[in-house]
């Protein structure tokens, strides 16, 4: 398991590990997020992501997941029509043009369907409403924002270095994400329709978090 997380986590989880005399049957490897701009910290074969500092009483960190490009897709008709080997068909799916058997070159575009555009998350919590971090998640495809309390507790989420949720949705607007999900609300709020409804004053295509929730980002 990869951990990513501040320097001082890996002496707590030691220390718990020895305390209790627990043994895991996997490897821990432990990655130090770094407080200062943005970071790669992972690449993988279908995304990057990157961390970025927020602003909370302790430090805290926000995550970016930017998908690498897809393929394109093949057009099977075209597949029939220049009787393509299969061998030739991730050639092709990644923008490389076809040669015939008698020479002839068969244009990319003629063989495929553009390419879906890549999808980008950015997770932000937990933060003071700070402006600093628009850059980090600019015109993201789906934005997470705390939005612990209403706005008519300003003063409380200030002092506790939280966001209101109609600061989280000028958040999103300004940070011009497509769209915005909320969450991170305080224990005092047994339902959080006034919070959506908050943020939907300012940015319309706001979702509430909820246990299960799962989102496809299109």
């Amino acid at each position: 398991m990869h951990v990513f997380c501040p320097p001082k986590l890996k002496e707590i989880i030691d220390l718990q590990l020895k305390a209790s005399g627990t043994r895991l049957s996997y490897e821990l490897h432990f990655h130090e997020l770094v407080e200062n701009g943005e970071h790669l910290i992972l690449e993988t074969n279908e995304a990057s992501v990157y961390s970025f500092p927020m602003n909370h009483r302790i430090p805290c960190w926000g995550f970016k997941f930017i998908e690498k490009p897809r393929p394109k897709s093949m057009k099977g008709e075209k597949i029939r029509e220049y009787n393509i080997p299969f061998s030739k068909i991730d050639e092709i799916r990644n923008g490389n043009d076809f040669f015939t058997e008698n020479g002839k070159i068969i244009q990319n575009d003629e063989l495929t369907f553009p390419a879906k555009e890549t999808r980008t998350y950015a997770f932000c919590s937990d933060t003071i409403y700070d402006e600093r971090i628009i850059p980090y998640v600019k015109g993201v495809d789906l934005l997470y924002h705390e939005a612990t309390f209403a706005h008519e507790l300003l003063d409380k989420a200030t002092n506790r270095y939280h966001t209101t949720a109609l600061q989280a949705a000028t958040f999103a607007l300004k940070a011009e994400a497509k769209a915005l999900i909320i969450g991170h609300y305080s224990s005092r709020y047994g339902e959080v329709s006034a919070l959506l409804n908050e943020a939907r004053t300012v940015f319309e295509n706001t979702i509430a978090a909820s246990d299960n929730l799962v989102i496809e980002i299109s």
